[in-house]
């Protein structure tokens, strides 16, 4: 998952393009357009595919061939399609609301996550953090699921913040954060 950081697309291309591995990003449909042609001429020397979400789902089958060639799967951990299941999560103090899609894909799918950051140091000069690679189990229990997938979450969260802490100026959403309408799916518990 990949958090949204001010110019860093063209620094995060440079990186991915080391990996060697296309690379998936996946947009919301309401973004897709707006975020694709910036995204394209920032990426056209590199390897980058756009995968949109889509009512009939068939975006995980996309993302299915993609994880069996081996790809990178980048998503967003700070927004969600309203409806879809989010858990509230203590956040820079106040409660927000984080999806579980992007870590129950990847229990689902049986691939590692990493939490990733992109942040401006100095004028010139850009800084990754990655997480380490963490497995999420994919359990048949969904009591167990759950509580498989909030640790997942708060962990993404529990890293966003640090990362948020260092780096204040740097992270946004286009929304207020923490007043956003709350029609997803929330866990209470």
């Amino acid at each position: 998952m990949i958090s949204r950081a001010k110019n860093t697309s063209g620094i995060a291309g440079n990186l991915l393009n080391r990996l060697e591995k296309n690379v998936n990003i996946i947009l919301y449909d309401a973004e897709h357009q707006q975020i694709k042609g910036y995204l394209s001429d920032v990426f056209k020397e590199r390897r980058v595919n756009f995968i949109v979400i889509r009512e009939d789902f068939s975006h995980l089958e996309e993302i299915r061939e993609a994880l069996r060639r081996g790809e990178i799967i980048a998503m967003h951990g700070d927004r969600f399609i309203e409806g879809n299941k989010v858990f509230r999560m203590n956040f820079l103090g106040k409660p927000a609301l984080f999806p579980a899609g992007p870590v129950n894909l990847a229990a689902r799918f049986g691939v590692p996550v990493s939490y990733v950051f992109a942040v401006k140091e100095t004028r010139k000069h850009y800084h990754f953090f990655a997480t380490p690679l963490r497995n999420i189990e994919f359990s048949g229990n969904l009591k167990k699921r759950e509580i498989i997938l909030k640790e997942a979450v708060e962990a993404y969260v529990t890293a966003l913040e640090k990362t948020v802490k260092r780096y204040p100026l740097q992270w946004f959403n286009y929304y207020n954060f923490w007043e956003r309408e709350q029609k997803a799916t929330i866990d209470q518990k």
